[in-house]
This record gives structure tokens, sequence and C-alpha cells, in this order.
């Protein structure tokens, strides 16, 4: 079980006042727990069925369920990039009972974290995908979709755990604004060696670890897996 950085967070008696089901009733508290202090959060729908220990489809049942009994608004989060807008995680804002209302009417743009988001924009995020050219770079097309969506995804993740320990926003930004292309083919050498469960979940811990290894270990890795494969 993953060790939760937050001690305690508000969930509304409206978990009770509804007819609710199980499952939506999980996925509730879960959203409950990731909310900002305005009542609004981003998980992907990946996470949620993590969390909440049920499969995607039985956790979109569940956010169906709540956005249809009015216990929850959904907002659609589009992000600008060179092959064209895209949509990432939806924004959930609570709507439950002295939930807070948003200081600011909710807006189609991709919400800023509230929690270490710094002067590490959105802007920055779109100038670190141009620069690594990942559409360019690689004839993969599927390749070049799961490095740029698992690269978005991580920069505004929230729960995000190497090694078991849980890492801070703004260090994993640092940590992503320091990637290179020689990083990300050695990201991708790992992500084709893996044959576990999650490569998703994979992807982006090696994403986060990329710019730790030296020139040297992302060539030695490189070379290695080209005379593996007859290149």
């Amino acid at each position: 079980m993953n060790e939760s950085k937050r001690i305690e967070f508000y969930l509304s008696s409206d978990i009770w006042r509804y007819d609710l089901s199980c499952k939506a009733k999980t996925v509730l508290a879960y959203l409950s727990y990731c909310a900002n202090r305005e009542g609004e959060c981003f998980p992907s729908m990946s996470r949620i069925a993590k969390e909440c220990a049920v499969c995607p489809n039985t956790a979109r049942k569940g956010i169906k369920e709540l956005a249809d009994k009015g216990l929850i608004a959904i907002t659609p989060r589009i992000v600008k990039a060179a092959s064209g807008n895209r949509q990432t995680s939806n924004m959930y804002r609570l709507l439950t009972a002295r939930a807070k209302k948003p200081k600011k009417p909710v807006q189609a743009e991709p919400p800023k974290p509230a929690e270490g988001a710094g002067d590490l924009s959105e802007e920055k995020l779109n100038a670190l995908i141009e620069r690594l050219g990942i559409d360019k770079s690689y004839g993969d097309a599927s390749a070049a979709t799961a490095l740029e969506l698992a690269i978005r995804e991580l920069w505004y993740e929230e729960n995000f755990r190497f090694k078991g320990e849980p890492v801070p926003m703004r260090r994993i930004r640092e940590r992503l604004l320091r990637l290179d292309t020689d990083a990300l083919d050695g990201v991708l050498i790992a992500l084709g060696a893996y044959d576990k469960t999650d490569p998703s979940a994979y992807l982006k811990a090696c994403l986060y670890n990329a710019p730790l290894q030296s020139s040297a270990e992302i060539t030695s890795q490189i070379s290695e897996y080209r005379r593996g494969h007859g290149a």
C-alpha cells in the first residue's frame, strides 16, 4: 500500500446523502484527496483506477455517476503542441456541500497546479517539447506519442514516487528540463527491455532518472542496443 503524503483531507457528507454506488463513493473519496483548496484536481483515469483499486472502465462509470448526480464538474484539459492541440487528463471540480468555490471562473485552459508551480509554467513545458523535437526525431509515431504524453503527464504529476519515495513537483520539472535527445534514446531502450506491467509508470520513472545518467552511460547503452539489433 502506498504511503500518503497527506495525513488528512476533507470529505463531504454528500458521500452519504446521495444514493451512490460503491465505485462512485470510492472515486469521490479519491478526488477529494487529490483536490486543492479550490476543490479542483486533474488525476489521469489510469491513476484514479489504480488508487481506487478498480479497472479504468469502472473508474469512468464512477466519474459519470458523480457528474450525473451533480457532485463534480468535468473540464477537458487541452495542451498546445507542435503537432496540434491535444487533450490530456480532465480537470475535476468538486461541487459537494461546503466545497470551496473557485476564486476565478473555471476556464477550458489547463489549470496551473497550486503546489510547487513556482515560475515553471506551461510555456516552459511546451518549449521543452519543442526543443526535444520528439515528433521529428522518432520515425515510430507510437514511440513519439508515448514519450510526449508521458512528459506532459509527469510535468503535472502530484503523486509521483521514485523508488518508493514521494517526489515534489518542482524537482520533477527541474529534472525534465534537463532532458536531451540522447537521454530520450536511453529511455526508449530501457522501455524496450521492460517486460513487466504498467509500462506507462515505468516510462515516467525512466524519464525522471534519465538526466542523472552521464553521457558516457547513455552512449554505451545506445551502442550496446544497436550491436544487439544489428544496427
